[in-house]
């Protein structure tokens, strides 16, 4: 269940990297399938075992029943024991008299009728006999289970091995597979015959998240998240956008989208930077996230317009059409209350915003989401911004 755990904690962790273009979308894939296969190991390795092992089971079962009928029937056939039982016996006699007849004719007459008056007799069944082959039946089997079982048991493990053991596997997929207290694991040639982990000591990396307080929709605990996994020695200072000292950071680094995560040069000395420095731009000597990477959303020097909803959308794309299909629904329930514009990617006020993926949606000129959402999700996130009085009412929850 470990294993399991941590594997689905990487594949959290390769899309939040994607979601921040830490990584491209051909490593994401790549990773996700790697962690998937083994995900789907891990889930049919006790269903192949137990096939497996149920198949010996039942060869082994086939066998000792077939040595345990022979060994019964050479005990009925005398190979067991010198007594007979009373049918063959009778049998025996009446085949050893018709061998003599020819030699005494004369009596050939009182002999048939002897063999006539045997075989006329019920035939008795010699049960000290019986219980004595049941005796001897069960030695055998006590036998076979204490002595040849063990034997085969042996087999077993080794054939169960070869048959569900693990695959041969790389020593490590990405760098979420090299783990060691207190150090940086590196995988180099990961998803290779030759790759191998190798462990740094953790650089100090000093961060500035830049936020502002009153911003509902600035969370910064994914982002957070995975800064902290890429470097664990980070040392954080919040810091408030209203801030005089706020307000110094955001002239000087021309920061215009909130929240803001700012590295200084210290960055470069680690050993994940060649990794990560494509979702960086540099401004003096600070290191900002760049805000399709952070997932900011607050476009906080605009002017706030109340009750307007805009859209992004590429005419080509299906998942456009599903958010224009979508939104309807949003806008019947406001109806005049809310003030609507589509845009395209192409159009001046994209390039101007940075907006680069559809859909993407813009409330009251300031805050951005994206994504093909359901009504009442669209609904929700307008209504956190503008107090309407249908905003009470209940949408589809479907993606249509």
């Amino acid at each position: 269940m470990e294993q399991k755990e941590r594997l689905e904690q990487e594949l959290k962790f390769l899309k939040e990297s994607l979601e921040a273009d830490i990584i491209t979308k051909e490593e994401y894939n790549k990773g996700k399938q790697r962690i998937e296969d083994k995900l789907k190991e891990l889930s049919e390795e006790p269903k192949e075992e137990k096939i497996v092992i149920k198949e010996i089971q039942e060869e082994e079962a086939s066998d000792e029943e077939r040595e345990i009928e022979e060994f019964a029937r050479d005990i009925t056939n005398n190979k067991g024991h010198t007594e007979k039982p009373a049918e063959e016996t009778e049998e025996v006699e009446e085949e050893e008299k018709e061998e003599e007849a020819p030699e005494e004719g004369e009596k050939e007459e009182p002999k048939s009728e002897e063999s006539e008056i045997i075989e006329e007799k019920p035939i008795k069944t010699n049960k000290p006999f019986l219980w004595a082959v049941i005796g001897i039946i069960l030695i055998f089997l006590i036998y076979f289970f204490l002595f040849k079982s063990p034997a085969k048991m042996q087999d077993i493990t080794p054939l169960s091995e070869k048959v569900v053991g693990p695959l041969e596997q790389a020593a490590c997929g990405s760098d979420f597979d090299c783990r060691e207290a207190g150090k940086v694991g590196i995988c180099i040639n990961p998803s290779t015959k030759e790759a191998k982990c190798e462990f740094r000591e953790p650089v100090e990396v000093s961060l500035i998240v830049l936020n502002d307080q009153n911003c509902i929709s600035c969370d910064t605990t994914r982002m957070l998240s995975v800064i902290e996994q890429l470097f664990p020695d980070v040392k954080k200072i919040e810091i408030n956008s209203n801030s005089k000292e706020g307000k110094e950071l955001i002239n000087k680094l021309k920061i215009d989208m909130l929240p803001a995560y700012v590295f200084d040069e210290d960055i470069t000395k680690t050993v994940r930077y060649e990794k990560f420095k494509r979702a960086l731009t540099k401004v003096d000597n600070k290191h900002i996230i760049n805000s399709a990477a952070s997932g900011a959303d607050y476009y906080f020097k605009r002017e706030e317009t109340p009750n307007t909803l805009d859209l992004f959308v590429d005419p080509e794309l299906n998942s456009s059409l599903r958010a224009e299909t979508n939104i309807k629904e949003v806008l019947g329930l406001f109806g005049g209350d809310i003030k609507f514009n589509k845009h395209f990617l192409s159009d001046d006020l994209a390039k101007e915003l940075g907006i680069t993926t559809s859909p993407t949606f813009l409330i009251n000129n300031i805050i951005k989401f994206t994504g093909v959402q359901p009504a009442e999700t669209i609904k929700n996130k307008f209504c956190q911004l503008n107090a309407i009085e249908e905003c009470s009412t209940k949408l589809s929850t479907d993606i249509k």
